[in-house]
């Protein structure tokens, strides 16, 4: 797990942790620019900036107001 904390991304297993909602509603709330925009490691394989995610955990208000 110690590896995982250093990656500069986000599986969707620690997404799951952070934001517990569906796949479904979480790709509504990237659209809606709510939450970070995942990006693709490999075809079937998304993620998630982590430097993103902690800043959308810092403050999820100021996220969604960003320009």
């Amino acid at each position: 797990m110690a590896e995982a904390a250093t990656s500069p991304y986000m599986k969707r297993e620690e997404i799951e942790n952070i934001h517990p909602v569906s796949d479904r509603a979480r790709q509504r709330a990237e659209a809606a620019g709510l939450f970070p925009r995942r990006v693709k490691l490999a075809p079937h394989i998304p993620a998630w900036r982590r430097s993103d995610v902690t800043a959308w955990q810092a403050d999820p208000n100021a996220w969604a107001k960003r320009a």
